[in-house]
């Protein structure tokens, strides 16, 4: 994770330090088979961002969609599937989300969305719970 982050640095408005917090928060979140949201994530890894803003939320929605692509490089599910619109039912995450899974050829371009999606968040708690 450490060279893909190198290779990224001059292209993000986030810090590498921010990657690294919010990759062990997923991780975590992964691990016991549980989502969050957006505000609760940066909260729990002390990001910074405020989900009322628009910029953070752009910031924080390019950081997962990084932390998706580096998981993707090593062949494992998108880890930003944790990651979900509190409040909406069901409990799905943003359109970045499905935006980065069409752009890594993941998600088929009129492909039902929400069975991508809990499909998507099976295999990653699977994979991080074994």
């Amino acid at each position: 994770l450490l060279a893909i982050l190198s290779s990224m640095e001059a292209m993000v408005a986030y810090t590498q330090v921010q990657f690294v917090r919010a990759y062990a928060e997923l991780r975590k979140v992964a691990t016991l088979g549980q989502t969050i949201g957006y505000q609760e994530l940066s909260a729990a890894a002390n990001l910074g961002y405020d989900m009322h803003m628009s910029n953070d939320r752009k910031e924080i929605g390019e950081l997962l969609g990084d932390i998706s692509i580096a998981e993707h490089a090593r062949g494992a599910p998108m880890l930003s599937a944790v990651v979900v619109l509190v409040g909406k039912s069901p409990m799905n995450p943003g359109d970045g989300f499905y935006a980065c899974a069409s752009a890594l050829a993941k998600l088929l371009a009129g492909a039902p969305q929400q069975p991508f999606h809990a499909a998507e968040l099976a295999a990653v708690h699977h994979h991080w719970r074994v």
